[in-house]
């Protein structure tokens, strides 16, 4: 309350199928007590996840051991892609900063003023606060060189912030 935020915005970055939303569903199932699978997830070659989407726990309603709301937003992105398909580093910024809305369509290209899903007055609520970035643990060292530099990429623009 104090940083004039209702919810932990967490980004969850990565690969095409490393994770990002059945980490979302595993944390979800914990908080409900039965298997959830809200967030679209699979394993493809190509993202299953083509929108970003912005989830709450239990749409909202889910309570930890004290019986108190869970303050955290999931925001699920694209998986990253090699080469120039799949999000940049420049359309992870501007999620970061709050400028891209649930349910926008990430597939179609870059994030600008005027656009479709583009937020040009974000607030603190709508920013990301938490960037966690997913990886494959059998996979790192084989890993796309384009996906790595994209990897770094973000983190740099994350540490920007």
């Amino acid at each position: 309350n104090k940083a004039g935020i209702d919810h932990i915005n967490v980004l969850l970055v990565g690969e095409v199928g490393v994770g990002k939303s059945s980490l979302f569903n595993s944390i979800e199932s914990i908080f409900k007590g039965h298997v959830t699978s809200r967030a679209n997830s699979g394993s493809v070659a190509k993202s299953l996840t083509t929108q970003y989407r912005q989830y709450f726990v239990g749409d909202g309603e889910a309570l930890d051991g004290k019986e108190k709301e869970i303050k955290f937003r999931f925001c699920d992105s694209m998986g990253l892609e090699g080469g120039e398909a799949g999000l940049s580093a420049t359309d992870v910024a501007k999620i970061l900063d709050g400028h891209v809305e649930d349910l926008a369509e990430l597939s179609i290209g870059r994030f600008v003023p005027g656009s479709p899903g583009y937020n040009e007055h974000p607030t603190e609520s709508d920013k990301i606060h938490c960037l966690i970035i997913l990886m494959n643990a059998l996979k790192v060292t084989g890993m796309d060189k384009h996906v790595e530099k994209k990897i770094q990429d973000i983190r740099g623009e994350a540490d920007d912030r």
